[in-house]
């Protein structure tokens, strides 16, 4: 039977027509005590599918998508693309083109101002926008100026409106709840958290694993001293698990979706097997609706442990 649907699933290694759209609807924001965004309108994950479109003609698609779901969109991506023009190393302008989409959702999910944004792992990419159209203030946390694991974040109790930790938690080898943990001290009550992070469920993974591919986005080491510190991504994420962590974090009211990076065409769905959040990227904005619940949880962790106030230093 497994030997079957492998070569059933073989035959469906090209892109190709899908159902139709399917939109996830962001319930409005909770009331915060600094900034009270409206209802957002909603976004679109990547589960269309179109025959032979090259990575190029995807990433335009969903750029454009994105614009016509919300007008500002536009504004960001063109304020985006120029921030990637002006990068002064010629590395990370070549690199950040790829991650376009990321950080346009990125912007598009992040509730309207003012207040203050703490932007863990801080990109001046995104910040851009959310600080001149949104009305944020950013306060960044550069990446590695600390252990996010093992240190306190250096901001003080209810001091936040938000917090974006983008691209940061996959890293993460030890305690991904102590960061989140520390997230929630910071937040004011009602302020919100943004995650981003790559899909271990996506089509990309699922295809790479039946081509005999390592399904991670980035599985690579390196003897670079510079580089070794949280290079590799020690641990990707599913929806659920998220969500999950986030919950035994002290939060609630979840808008999760997913979208692609855009850097290869669309992978054709398969087969009897779900398309819900298929894309690359996690992107799952959440609420403070309480103190943290867990200090650990199952079968994230090894233990399941309550979260005891005092405990977290």
């Amino acid at each position: 039977m497994a030997d079957n649907w492998l070569m059933s699933a073989a035959r469906f290694l090209r892109p190709s027509v899908a159902p139709a759209r399917t939109a996830v609807e962001l319930p409005a924001a909770p009331p915060s005590a600094a900034a009270q965004p409206p209802a957002m309108r909603e976004f679109t994950p990547s589960n269309r599918y179109v025959d032979d479109e090259d990575a190029v003609s995807y990433r335009k698609r969903l750029i454009r998508e994105m614009e016509d779901e919300d007008a500002e969109c536009a504004t960001a991506y063109r304020m985006i693309d120029d921030k990637i023009s002006n990068l002064a190393d010629p590395a990370q302008r070549e690199h950040a083109p790829h991650h376009i989409i990321r950080f346009l959702t990125t912007y598009a999910i992040t509730p309207r101002g003012p207040g203050v944004l703490v932007d863990i792992g801080a990109s001046e990419i995104y910040g851009a926008p959310l600080g001149t159209l949104k009305g944020w203030d950013i306060r960044s946390v550069p990446v590695l100026s600390f252990d996010y694991e093992v240190d306190r974040l250096p901001f003080a109790d209810e001091s936040a409106d938000g917090v974006l930790i983008c691209e940061v938690i996959e890293h993460f080898s030890l305690d991904p709840l102590f960061c989140l943990i520390e997230i929630n001290r910071i937040l004011k009550p009602n302020g919100f958290v943004v995650v981003t992070t790559p899909n271990a469920a996506s089509w990309f993974s699922i295809y790479r694993v039946l081509n005999q591919e390592h399904p991670s986005c980035w599985p690579v080491y390196s003897v670079d001293e510079s580089k070794r510190q949280h290079h590799i991504h020690a641990r990707e994420y599913l929806v659920s698990e998220v969500e999950q962590l986030l919950a035994a974090a002290g939060f609630g009211e979840f808008t999760t979706l997913t979208r692609d990076y855009a850097i290869r065409p669309p992978y054709r769905p398969i087969p009897g097997v779900s398309t819900a959040h298929r894309g690359e990227t996690i992107f799952s904005r959440a609420y403070k609706v309480g103190p943290p619940k867990k200090r650990a949880l199952q079968p994230i962790y090894l233990e399941d442990m309550d979260f005891k106030p005092g405990e977290h230093s």
